[in-house]
């Protein structure tokens, strides 16, 4: 990313102030920016409990991959697009992973209450089963 301001800050003296085209970029280069700290803070700073870990530096890497993106558009628009997408086939593989830990997740905790189901049915439990299954 230091690479990249420093390409910007040599373009914006060769040729004056190249944001003032692209508000739009400035606010989603701030936000993606923004996304990356508070996600790479709250990894660091939540205690290490698997879910948010698991989730929250996935988020943290695609946000500062997606800044230093916009940075690229800013500094010149062809590498910007190549950069862009590689970036959306590096989200596709993080959401490609999400899905399979999600599906794991489900069914690991369909599995679960099953199994507590049947230990429940075969110890003769039957008050503590719900109303559907006695």
């Amino acid at each position: 990313m230091k690479a990249l301001l420093a390409l910007l800050q040599v373009k914006c003296q060769q040729e004056g102030n190249i944001c003032h085209a692209s508000p739009q970029l400035i606010c989603a280069f701030v936000i993606a920016l923004s996304l990356s700290i508070a996600a790479f803070w709250f990894s660091d700073h939540v205690p290490r409990m698997r879910w948010y870990y698991s989730t929250l530096t996935p988020i943290a890497r695609l946000s500062e991959a997606l800044a230093n993106t916009i940075l690229m558009f800013m500094v010149e628009p062809f590498l910007g697009w190549v950069a862009f997408i590689i970036w959306l086939l590096f989200l596709m593989v993080v959401v490609r992973g999400a899905i399979s830990y999600l599906k794991e997740l489900i069914l690991g905790a369909i599995m679960d209450a099953f199994s507590e189901l049947l230990m429940m049915a075969r110890h003769g439990r039957q008050d503590q089963l719900p109303p559907v299954l006695v």
